[in-house]
């Protein structure tokens, strides 16, 4: 089963102190195991501050292949994630799957709008502002909802009409990102074991969908296509 509320990222208004920045706030997210500089269950990535390349990823992949101990949390924090090579981002979204049992991937940036699309919506983002150390989550999983409602009740015609609100890349992406996490967040819990095979379908069309759009792909096709995969209109 996917492990669809174990990655988070976590964004900062400023790159200062952000090794600080994020040991505070997981006192109030973390209160019975904070994560610290000397935490023997965090493994702390980029303490440098300097560009991640696929090579880390790997060794990444490696150090998560050991089973975590059964008592404790193994906590793996990037930090300045948004310095993640191309080559890196696409290496760590399988990990963002698949992180292992009792593992928990933190991604803490200032500058989110420049990871991957798929990365940002496989994680809950966490927003906190330097001089509110309160939790801040994201907003418009209502909408979300209702927008992806929406798209599930299409007929051939109305999907095509439907995609042509979709010409402008940014609109799209922006769109698809709110469905993703709303249905990671609100919708999968929720599921029970009789339709979750159909809802991590659904959610992996969408994932896929907002793949395409980094490409140089038309996205009124990409999400033309999105709306056929979601109502089983392809052929028809």
């Amino acid at each position: 089963m996917t492990t669809y509320l174990t990655s988070q990222l976590w964004t900062f208004s400023n790159q200062e102190n952000i090794q600080t920045e994020t040991c505070e706030v997981s006192k109030a997210i973390f209160p019975l195991e904070p994560i610290t500089a000397s935490s023997p269950h965090a493994l702390w990535i980029n303490l440098e501050q300097e560009t991640i390349g696929i090579e880390v990823m790997r060794i990444l992949q490696e150090e998560l292949g050991f089973s975590a101990s059964a008592s404790h949390t193994r906590y793996v924090i990037i930090l300045q994630a948004d310095q993640l090579t191309d080559q890196a981002q696409h290496a760590l979204l399988k990990l963002l799957e698949e992180p292992g049992k009792n593992t928990q991937i933190i991604l803490a940036t200032s500058k989110p709008q420049r990871l991957l699309a798929t990365i940002r919506s496989r994680c809950i983002e966490q927003i906190f502002a330097s001089n509110d150390k309160s939790q801040k989550t994201s907003k418009g999983y209502r909408e979300g909802l209702e927008t992806f409602d929406s798209w599930q009740s299409l007929r051939l015609s109305q999907a095509v009409i439907m995609a042509e609100k979709y010409k402008k890349r940014d609109e799209a992406k922006e769109t698809l990102e709110r469905v993703c996490l709303a249905i990671r967040l609100e919708r999968m819990p929720k599921t029970s074991d009789s339709t979750l095979h159909a809802t991590q379908s659904q959610l992996q069309f969408c994932l896929g969908a907002l793949e395409l759009l980094g490409k140089n792909i038309h996205p009124q096709l990409v999400m033309e296509d999105l709306f056929f995969r979601l109502n089983n209109l392809e052929g028809k």
